[in-house]
């Protein structure tokens, strides 16, 4: 069942270890005044929770990194972060970049230095226009995320992950130089639908960290697509004859 947000935060005890949310929201059948993508604000009660070894949100129809990043700086216990986008990025074909999918016969590299780039938005998470449309591992967002949970309490230098699972993001070095803690950082694992804009390890953090994605290079290639406003998706299943005018 998805997780609508507002009250059902108080049915969930904030000392736990463990928390695994779906925000992916199927229908407006329930009421038809909600919006389809749950709100940014809807998470901000996350950053509650301080004693998370776990956490896992799939489902997602938007970013919400700035209050994920701020819950993992306030819980410095936290192993394990899965993230799963519910849509995969779609790049422009007049982006000048050459982005692999994370798949197949697709291989990690090592770096000695931080890139630089950044192909993100204002640090929301979200890509840049001219690049395209999807979920970005954003190095400001985290940056940005760590000043404002500072705020709130006592936050380490590096982030204390030691397991990531991404699915639907797009991923370069950045992040990895900049926020994750090598000597805690143990696993990266690239579901389906991840984009490589310059991913990279460093190369002492490559010496131990297990990097697994999809090996199957049979999964079809994303067609072109354009934006849509929220309301006028529609889901026809397989097997069912859809009416035409006049019953036929």
């Amino acid at each position: 069942m998805s997780f609508r947000g507002g009250t059902a935060w108080r049915h969930l005890d904030t000392e736990r270890e463990q928390l695994s949310l779906d925000l992916f929201w199927s229908t407006r059948k329930e009421n038809p005044f909600r919006p389809d993508i749950m709100p940014v604000e809807e998470l901000a009660p996350l950053s509650n929770f301080r004693s998370l070894r776990s956490l896992k949100l799939t489902g997602m129809l938007r970013s919400y990194q700035r209050h994920i990043w701020q819950t993992v700086w306030l819980n410095p216990g936290l192993e394990d972060l899965h993230l799963e986008m519910a849509l995969e990025p779609c790049i422009r074909h007049t982006f000048c970049g050459s982005w692999p999918k994370i798949r197949g016969k697709w291989f990690p590299r090592t770096a000695v230095t931080v890139r630089g780039l950044y192909y993100g938005k204002d640090g929301r998470g979200e890509l840049k226009r001219r690049v395209g449309f999807g979920e970005y591992l954003d190095k400001h967002a985290i940056g940005n995320a760590r000043e404002a949970a500072a705020a709130l309490g006592a936050v380490p230098d590096k982030l204390s992950v030691v397991k990531l699972t991404l699915m639907g993001f797009v991923v370069d070095s950045d992040p990895f130089f900049l926020w994750f803690n090598q000597h805690r950082l143990r696993s990266i694992d690239f579901k389906d639908h991840c984009v490589d804009a310059g991913f990279a390890l460093p190369v002492r953090m490559s010496e131990h960290v297990i990097v697994s994605w999809p090996r199957d290079d049979n999964i079809p290639e994303a067609m072109w697509a354009r934006q849509v406003r929220p309301g006028k998706l529609k889901l026809y299943r397989p097997g069912l004859k859809r009416k035409t005018k006049g019953g036929l």
